[in-house]
């Protein structure tokens, strides 16, 4: 049971890793001007689509899904605004992560440099 759990729990977060492209890719699409119904079949998307879907991040009424059996075989997506006030909030959320990880990278980049050069300093005035 424990293997499952963390199964589920790592499939959630590679889920949520494609929850901004994703998200950006229904916008995208809403935002072209020659915007048609889109096709989505492979699982990973399928199944990330669904999850923002259960999550109420997504307009369920601008989304059609296929049932093949008791499988879903397709979503379609038919270009309307795709989502809700809940998902404009997660798409802004989202982004303020990216961004503060790149900050916290430049920052840490910066740290690196200024100890080498710091040491460097030091080495050469011991020597």
């Amino acid at each position: 049971m424990k293997e499952d759990y963390k199964t589920v729990i790592n499939q959630m977060k590679n889920h949520r890793k494609n929850y901004l492209p994703l998200l950006e890719f229904f916008l995208e699409v809403h935002n072209r001007k020659d915007s048609k119904v889109v096709q989505i079949k492979d699982f990973d998307l399928l199944m990330v689509t669904i999850e923002l879907l259960d999550n109420e991040y997504l307009e369920k009424d601008n989304f059609q899904i296929d049932y093949n059996k008791n499988d879903i075989s397709n979503v379609w997506y038919n270009s309307k605004y795709p989502l809700t006030q809940k998902g404009e909030n997660l798409i802004y959320l989202l982004k303020k992560e990216k961004l503060s990880a790149k900050i916290k990278k430049i920052l840490l980049l910066f740290v690196i440099v200024f100890s080498v050069l710091f040491l460097f300093k030091i080495f050469n005035y011991l020597t």
